[in-house]
This record gives structure tokens, sequence and C-alpha cells, in this order.
């Protein structure tokens, strides 16, 4: 194998994680749960009904029956323990995962908590780093670009930034970073304030971990950092469901600035810009459930459905938390159990 990082033919480092896992792992994880390997993944797609969901080896059985409504099959089961999301076999050496691990570990100890475990106020929220701190921020960063680019077909940075960015991370370098155009925002999450279960950590489920298509900016959704990064230098602005402003955006973007900042989305600003996020993907299901639902109601009662009963069923569907991570099996129940109390 020739290694991405290093260009060297090395043997593959297997499982290397190319978005990082203690920074994903809460959003992925069963009930939110700080743990390896405990990981619940679901597609989220506007052009398809139902979700796909992956686990990983050590999801709990009762878990996985209550997403799937049905145990896992021994091929799901064997797929979890061959595969691993957001992870990959076959493209970095041992070395150079070493020095992701180097990279990662700088931020981890230095920069996260300055993001995560703070209070924020109803003002702007904005987190300021000095020069040093700038340039671990920027490279940590930068890294889940270009991590991502490489083993992910569906995300591909220009040769120019790639290479500039290869370099960077071989080398440790952290100089002249601020010429990579690089946004983050955080997004604060917490539990509700009525939540009976308050000390448990499922709240944790709700952000999104995803590359997300298209370019300028290149825009990944990493639990509770959303990361752009430019490298078309005329700026084009995108309002992405709320996320950017156009009063603010250059400002964010740290362009040539040896200090960096980044905007931080109070908890319910979080919620807004995920409920945008999702809104089209919500439409397109309801939608395609009608449709679902008429033909089971047909092949019960011979009949379509009332407008009555069919905006119950809507209406009662729609208020499903779980609405985005739809699977034919939970569908199908949910369905059946609405046309049995009928």
């Amino acid at each position: 194998m020739i290694c991405a990082l290093c260009n060297l033919e090395k043997n593959p480092k297997s499982n290397t994680h190319y978005l990082t896992d203690f920074i994903i792992r809460t959003a992925l994880n069963e009930e939110g749960v700080n743990v390896r390997s405990k990981g619940l993944y679901f597609n989220f797609d506007q052009e398809n009904l139902f979700s796909e969901m992956r686990f990983q080896r050590e999801t709990s059985p009762q878990k996985l029956e209550e997403i799937l409504g049905r145990p896992a099959t021994d091929e799901e089961i064997q797929i979890a323990i061959d595969d691993i999301e957001f992870s990959v076999n076959d493209k970095f050496c041992k070395d150079c995962e070493d020095i992701f691990g180097v990279i990662e570990n700088n931020f981890h100890d230095n920069i996260l908590n300055h993001f995560r475990n703070q209070e924020y106020s109803n003002e702007l929220n904005l987190n300021t780093f000095n020069v040093d701190e700038s340039k671990i921020v920027r490279l940590f960063f930068l890294l889940q670009f270009w991590r991502t680019s490489i083993c992910d077909d569906s995300f591909s940075l220009s040769d120019d930034i790639s290479e500039f960015l290869r370099l960077k991370i071989l080398n440790m370098d952290y100089e002249g970073l601020e010429t990579v155009p690089l946004s983050v925002t955080y997004l604060e999450t917490l539990p509700e304030v009525d939540d009976a279960n308050i000390e448990a950590d499922s709240y944790k489920t709700g952000n999104i971990v995803s590359p997300v298509s298209g370019s300028n900016p290149y825009i990944i959704l990493l639990n509770d950092f959303v990361i752009q990064l430019y490298d078309d230098y005329t700026f084009p602005y995108i309002y992405f469901y709320g996320l950017n402003t156009r009063e603010s955006y250059l400002r964010f973007l740290n362009f040539n600035s040896l200090e960096f900042e980044s905007l931080v989305f109070l908890d319910s600003e979080r919620k807004e810009f995920l409920s945008n996020l999702i809104q089209p993907t919500v439409l397109n299901k309801i939608a395609g459930c009608r449709d679902f639902f008429r033909l089971h109601f047909q092949n019960k009662f011979g009949e379509l459905p009332s407008e009555e009963i069919e905006g119950d069923f809507l209406d009662r569907f729609s208020k499903d938390e779980n609405i985005n991570k739809l699977s034919e099996e939970s569908l199908t129940k949910f369905t059946k159990d609405f046309l049995g109390k009928l």
C-alpha cells in the first residue's frame, strides 16, 4: 500500500478514523456514552424514505432491537465487526497514524475544554484563541478536511489545497496555516431543563456527523462543531440553513489572521440550525409515508383512508422524535400499531 500521507510503500494501519473519534463519539454512540465501539449511525438522505442504520460491535442487543424493530441479523453483526464508520483500513500507515495522534492529542489536551464545558451567555458568544493556540486549532480542523477528502469519494478538495495540507500534516508544520480560510462554529449542547433523567447523556446524540457534498465552502458536520473551508478566495456567501450571516461570515473565516475566532451557537440556536437542516428530509419522509400508509390501509380495509384518518396518522408520525432514523421495519411497526387501534 502507498500511504496517502507519506507517499511511501508501507503496511496499512487498520481502523484509522478520518473524523477524530473523541469529537464524534458522543453524537453517534448509544445513549451518548463516551465509549469506543458503541456507535449507531444513520444516513440522512433527502431522496430516500428509509434511513440505513449501521452499528458498532459493542452496541447492546436491546438498543438494536429497539431501533430496528427486530434482532440484528448475522450479516449486520458481521458488518459491525468488519466495518467501522468514518474509519479506513487501507489509506495510512502506522507511522502516519502516529502523526495524526500527536495533532489530535495536542488539540484534546490544550483546546477542547475551551469549547466544551463552558458557560455561555445570551450575548454574542465567541471563543478567541491567541497565536499559539490558533495554530493548534487550525491544524486539527484542517486535518479533518484532508483525511475526509482522501477517504470519502463524495468529498474532494482541490489538488492545490490537498497537497498544501498533506505537507503541513506530514511535517506537523503549524506555520502559515492562516492562509487557509477556515471557519469553526461550536454548537453548545445541553440537556433539556425538564428532562427527568437529566444526568443521562442521551441528549448528546442530537447532533449530526456528516461531510456535506459541495465546495466553497467545504463543510463537515462534526457533532458539536461545524467546520468550513474555502479555497476560492472570492469567498462566495452561503446561508447553509442559518449557519452563516452575510454580515459576519467573512470575519469568522480567520483569513490571514494570526489569532482565531470561533462563533458559538447557544443551545437554542443549535436546535434551530439543526431543525432547518433536517426539515427538507422530514418533509420528504412525511410525503413518502403517506403513500406507505395508504397502501397498508387499503390492503387491510379494501379502501383508501379518509382525510381525517390519514391526517391523524401523519400528525402522530411527524411528532416521532426518531423520524430521521426511520427504517422500513420501524415504519411497518408504527403503521401496524396505528391500524390495529382503528
